[in-house]
């Protein structure tokens, strides 16, 4: 439950921290409020999965710490400080951190015959990342902080392992299987999360703005589990089972830079910085002239000199 509260108290931190500055941000400022963000960036994301201890689904699902990532992001604003995102985050791992089938292949050969039908190093896949929740604005003429929470699904890959083994001296045959239920090839499995990020833009031109990006990805609800098999292959009884649980697949943070578009609906208020509008102001000017010139301001007042 810890692991669950901690993204909403980071979010909950981050609107307080944006919101004790809002007074500061809002001079100058033209608000909508209607505005559609769409924006896009490269970076790193580097994944929290804890791999200590014996925990096979762990170790067959631990890549390198850090690859690149690719994020394209929907945020649309309907209030003046309110709006929803759906954002996707394509992964790019570039290796595992280990072989594990190889590895266990050869924790077997002292006493088995070993045929390892995963003998080459695998290659993980694409890791999509998908969220979509609630955003909050705060706004400038030049900068936006844009905190956001919400909930999706975490894509993570892991290896294969497919062992045939035959007994040194004996005639027993048995394969080994990790997740039985697929089939034989690289896996996967989607793990449910808590997504709490934030987007800081800066604005370039009118329609362009450059957008650093944040987010965090904790698991939530039951924990990613694989099954261990061997099996005997003349009686096809399965001889020994295990199953390995983890908390922490799918737990990763990604930062990225790059470009967003503004899509604007509505008319803007602008605001100076004493916090007036443009309208108070002409209201200002007119009541100054008629109490100079008269009613019209294009009748001048009379002057009776004695």
């Amino acid at each position: 439950m810890k692991n669950f509260y901690l993204p909403i108290l980071l979010f909950l931190c981050i609107c307080s921290v944006t919101e004790a500055q809002e007074r500061r941000l809002l001079h100058h400022t033209k608000e909508r409020s209607n505005l559609i963000l769409i924006s896009t960036g490269v970076g790193m994301n580097f994944d929290f999965l804890h791999t200590g201890g014996e925990n096979a689904l762990t170790a067959l699902a631990d890549r390198k710490t850090g690859f690149p990532v690719i994020d394209f992001r929907l945020e649309h604003f309907f209030s003046k400080r309110w709006g929803w995102f759906a954002d996707i985050k394509l992964g790019i791992p570039l290796r595992y951190s280990r072989n594990y089938g190889s590895e266990l292949a050869k924790s077997l050969e002292a006493d088995y015959y070993v045929d390892n039908f995963a003998f080459e190093r695998e290659r993980p896949g694409v890791s999509p990342c998908m969220a979509t929740g609630v955003a909050y604005r705060i706004e400038n003429s030049r900068w936006a902080i844009y905190p956001r929470l919400g909930i999706g699904v975490n894509n993570v890959s892991y290896q294969s392992v497919y062992l045939d083994l035959k007994k040194k001296g004996g005639n027993e045959l048995y394969t080994i299987r990790y997740d039985a239920d697929n089939d034989y090839g690289e896996s996967n499995m989607d793990v449910f999360i808590l997504s709490v990020g934030m987007s800081v833009n800066y604005k370039l031109a009118k329609y362009c703005y450059l957008v650093f990006n944040a987010a965090f990805a904790q698991p939530i609800g039951k924990r990613s589990s694989i099954e261990y098999q061997k099996k005997d292959l003349y009686t096809n009884e399965i001889v020994e089972r295990r199953l390995y649980k983890a908390n922490t697949l799918g737990r990763d943070i990604n930062i990225s830079l790059g470009v967003g578009i503004p899509i604007y609906f509505g008319r803007g208020i602008k605001t100076g910085k004493g916090g007036t509008t443009r309208k108070e102001r002409m209201r200002g000017i007119m009541e100054q002239k008629r109490e100079s010139y008269g009613l019209f301001p294009t009748t001048k007042k009379k002057i009776i000199r004695r």
